[in-house]
């Protein structure tokens, strides 16, 4: 009972918004749990979890347990396409497998990735600092032709679907009937799903250690036999999405200057160009796919 598919990525891209409209079509199987974390080592923070040397192919075979013999089986893990160890670990567990991969502007995914993790209180530092850095969770995610290029020496690339996010966005009915088609499924059931909404927005936390205890002991209740069952009990009456709604709260206000905009577009725009080379595209959707534009000395301040 393994996986026909992945959602590998990235982070903050749309992976939430494309793995709930999946699961709403009948011929396909997504588990409850949307991020199982099996072949990667370590988890968005770079704490090592590693699922796969310590739950074992067994405990990842359970999640598609309740799959029908004719549905499609899938799951998404974004750290599946940053993570060093994740590509060989699919290769030698996964037979002749599909995936599906978003990617985003980096600026504008590094900014999202930036405001998620100040309000949950994995990070305190100034943008201006990780930058300076090239920090590995908020910076290096958006280095994608590094991660493209150790997929592609694995997979081939009729194996992989790379979306655009933006492309996406502008054109989800496109979209689902282009991966319809790829499934060789019926797109008519995507139509249905309430394309043009959106999901995983932004908030804030009343509190952040609040929202990390639950997460843990929901991941804590998934990850053993004995518990699995309460923990789907719980979340198919509401306990989770309860205990969030309750706890949520506005986005923090994390101001964004243009000098950081400006420095995020100098720090990807090379990586750009070789994205685009990669994917055989003369341009991609992105700011810094445009030439770099000399600053005028202002620093003019917006809320993102």
């Amino acid at each position: 009972m393994l996986p026909h598919f992945l959602v590998v990525g990235a982070e903050k891209a749309g992976t939430t918004w494309l793995y709930d409209v999946m699961r709403g079509h009948h011929a396909l199987f997504l588990p409850d749990t949307k991020e199982v974390h099996f072949f990667n080592r370590r988890d968005s923070n770079l704490i090592e979890t590693d699922n796969f040397e310590r739950r074992g192919l067994d405990w990842y075979e359970r999640h598609f347990a309740a799959a029908a013999p004719d549905q499609i089986r899938g799951e998404a893990t974004p750290m599946y396409i940053c993570d060093e160890d994740a590509p060989d670990r699919i290769r030698k567990t996964l037979k002749d497998p599909r995936f599906i991969l978003l990617l985003r502007d980096p600026v504008t995914r590094a900014i999202s990735h930036y405001r998620m993790a100040i309000a949950k209180s994995h990070i305190d530092t100034p943008l201006e600092t990780l930058i300076d850095a090239g920090d590995a969770r908020v910076l290096e995610r958006g280095l994608y032709a590094s991660q493209l290029e150790r997929w592609f020496s694995l997979f081939s690339r009729e194996s992989t679907k790379v979306l655009i996010f933006e492309e996406v966005m502008a054109a989800p009915e496109t979209a689902m009937t282009e991966i319809a088609d790829w499934f060789g499924i019926d797109p008519e059931p995507f139509m249905e799903a309430r394309l043009g909404e959106r999901r995983n927005e932004a908030s804030g936390y009343r509190s952040a250690w609040a929202y990390n205890a639950s997460v843990r002991g929901a991941r804590a209740l998934r990850n053993f036999p004995a518990t699995r069952g309460i923990a789907k009990r719980l979340k198919a009456i509401g306990v989770y999405d309860f205990i969030k709604s309750a706890n949520r709260t506005a986005p923090p206000e994390t101001k964004i200057t243009a000098t950081d905009r400006t420095r995020l577009c100098d720090y990807y725009r090379d990586d750009v160009k070789r994205v685009a080379a990669l994917l055989g595209r003369d341009r991609l959707p992105w700011e810094c796919a445009a030439p770099a534009v000399p600053a005028d000395g202002q620093d003019v301040s917006e809320l993102i």
